[in-house]
């Protein structure tokens, strides 16, 4: 008898190990996540691209001000919360 087992689907960042799209356009080589390749689904997602930041790019964070917290980016003083 052959088992057969459902492939577990997981988000990751792309940045590891599937795009040069970290601040510095590198990617990270992780051989785990390689060796998992094949028994995984991966879905690679890259939230600082999908908000349309591009490579290379400086870095965000999130400050907290009498207004709230807002995700900025200090170098260009660009709010990126909204």
């Amino acid at each position: 008898m052959v088992r057969t087992f459902v492939t577990p689907t997981v988000v990751v960042m792309r940045c590891i190990e599937f795009d040069h799209c970290r601040w510095n356009g590198e990617m990270i080589t992780s051989h785990i996540m390689d060796r998992l390749k094949e028994f995984v689904n991966f879905i690679p997602v890259c939230p600082e691209m999908e908000m349309g930041l591009g490579v290379p790019r400086d870095s965000i964070c999130i400050v907290g001000g009498k207004a709230g917290e807002h995700l900025v980016q200090p170098a260009t003083g660009r709010d990126l919360w909204t």
